[in-house]
């Protein structure tokens, strides 16, 4: 088991997950929001998580201590 697959409660034997990213999404106008529809996906092979909406990626270390 690793950080990103207990983080996510991911008991898939999957490689790509879909995911709701965890940071904080912000729209034009200031406003900030989490995500209710998955736009992130771990990746259980590399150990790699990455959003295509608000674009942070990163391994379990720099997930941590963001």
């Amino acid at each position: 088991m690793s950080f990103l697959t207990e983080y996510f409660d991911i008991t898939d034997d999957k490689t790509e997950v879909p995911v709701c990213c965890p940071f904080p999404h912000y729209l034009e106008s200031g406003y900030e929001y989490y995500e209710e529809h998955p736009s992130a996906h771990v990746n259980t092979l590399d150990n790699l998580f990455h959003c295509k909406v608000c674009g942070e990626a990163g391994n379990e270390v720099t997930m941590i201590q963001k």
